[in-house]
């Protein structure tokens, strides 16, 4: 009997190695990488040596999107300067407003660095020339209201557009053309780093936005003594 299982046992276990092997055969995918096919021929002969060995796993090409938004991050932190700067004059000396929007810019410009050095780990060329936003020029006179309704409107954009860069990544069918730019490293990384961080800013600028309307809404004749007390709270 103890012959019986052992002979099962070995039997499965040749079945399972011939279904990995099948499974690697037809999931097989071709990388970027040509650096063990280039090193033979390179310690040959010197003069073939000309090649570069790169830490691609996929086309760099799938990455395009996720440099545009790197790019486009490091755009927006300066929007939030221009709109953040409206509010430290001696015309308009809201400190809070200051805060959260020069915070909003120090955040975007840190999360686009970092971005860059994501990609660049994947032997990505990091490119300035491409993005998904324009330039920013400055803006004009922003009440508070008014600066933090634009800062939900850039916070939401980038949430849609990490969430569709994501998708790009994630998509794990490794047979359908789509998924050429499968990045499990990436996609972790946008949930981590950008989507979840980006949830919690909208809901956040969200709740000022909505409180400072119900305090305008219910006794508009002190609203200037109300938007002095918010600043304040903003500030801790």
């Amino acid at each position: 009997m103890k012959s019986v299982f052992v002979a099962l046992f070995f039997v499965g276990l040749a079945t399972a190695e011939f279904d990995n092997v099948n499974f690697i055969q037809r999931h097989k995918r071709d990388t970027p990488s040509t650096c063990e096919a280039n090193i033979g021929s390179c310690c040959k002969d010197e003069t073939n040596c000309e090649f570069d060995c790169s830490s691609l796993i996929i086309d760099g090409s799938s990455y395009n999107d996720f440099v545009k938004y790197s790019n486009d991050m490091i755009i927006r932190s300066f929007e939030y300067l221009f709109l953040s700067a409206q509010f430290g004059t001696h015309l308009k000396d809201r400190p809070g407003f200051e805060k959260i929007l020069h915070g909003l810019a120090d955040e975007a410009w840190n999360k686009g660095l970092d971005m860059i050095k994501e990609s660049s780990k994947r032997g990505v060329s990091h490119t300035f020339k491409v993005a998904n936003d324009e330039r920013v020029s400055a803006h004009g006179d922003y009440n508070e209201v008014e600066a933090l309704a634009k800062a939900v409107e850039i916070e939401k954009k980038l949430l849609v557009r990490a969430n569709d860069i994501h998708r790009h990544h994630s998509h794990a069918t490794l047979n359908d053309e789509k998924a050429k730019g499968y990045d499990a490293g990436i996609a972790h990384y946008l949930e981590e780093e950008i989507i979840e961080p980006k949830i919690d800013a909208v809901r956040n600028l969200v709740g000022h936005v909505n409180d400072l309307k119900n305090i305008f809404k219910k006794d508009s004749s002190i609203f200037p003594m109300s938007l002095y007390l918010f600043d304040q709270h903003l500030q801790k």
